[in-house]
């Protein structure tokens, strides 16, 4: 291998192996952001009973923030993943790496930046030289080590309390969320069928005196 492919292969495998992470941690944290914004609308629709040209408002806003987060988080890691190749200008990579090792500082930038041009007047000779001797002093470095999958996580430090504060709520309005409560359920039934009645007053007489029975049944 010379020296070229040695530092271009080695800044390649860097952001690949970032880009990998961002990839599994985007599946992660995609399924943790629905959870969230889906129970919300769960528990607020449970608690206010919203009428369905609300429903359906919070059901398109849900559905676009849905797909821009899936776009985000996994289709563009990914897509810039399978397209990576040493035909890519990698430069901000290097930066990128020169910040996580600052001895190298822009010193990988600036022989990446000779790599991929050919200055006037510059002898090849004296060009090949320069980048052999950065590609040994650069051989002891990893520079996957500092790529460390907690890093493209949602932190614990927010997870876990919004988690808690989610478990909380939830237990809190318990009596008053329609899922648990039997009454709430029911009253929201009977307030349905009678709205259907009112709109469909063909309907026989002896039905609707069957749902008043009935009715006056179930309260006693």
């Amino acid at each position: 291998m010379n020296a070229q492919h040695q530092i271009t292969d080695k800044i390649i495998f860097f952001h690949k192996k970032q880009l990998l992470y961002k990839v599994v941690s985007g599946i992660l944290n995609f399924l943790l952001y629905m959870l969230l914004i889906w129970t919300s609308t769960f528990l607020a629709d449970s608690v206010f009973y919203f009428t369905t040209a609300v429903r359906w408002f919070i059901l398109i806003i849900n559905a676009c923030l849905t797909l821009y987060l899936f776009y985000q988080l996994f289709i563009s890691p990914l897509a810039m993943f399978i397209m990576l190749n040493d035909k890519k200008d990698l430069t901000p990579i290097t930066r990128q790496i020169g910040r996580l090792f600052p001895v190298l500082s822009d010193k990988l930038t600036n022989i990446y930046q000779l790599i991929l041009s050919n200055p006037r007047g510059s002898s090849p000779s004296i060009r090949q030289y320069a980048i052999e001797q950065y590609a040994q002093k650069i051989s002891v470095f990893n520079f996957n080590k500092k790529i460390r999958f907690k890093n493209f996580i949602i932190p614990y430090h927010i997870l876990i309390p919004v988690a808690i504060g989610s478990l909380l709520v939830f237990i809190m309005l318990q009596d008053k969320i329609m899922l648990f409560d039997r009454k709430a359920r029911y009253e929201k039934l009977v307030s349905l069928v009678e709205r259907m009645l009112e709109l469909t007053p063909l309907l026989s007489p002896q039905f609707q005196q069957r749902w008043c029975q009935s009715k006056q049944q179930s309260r006693d």
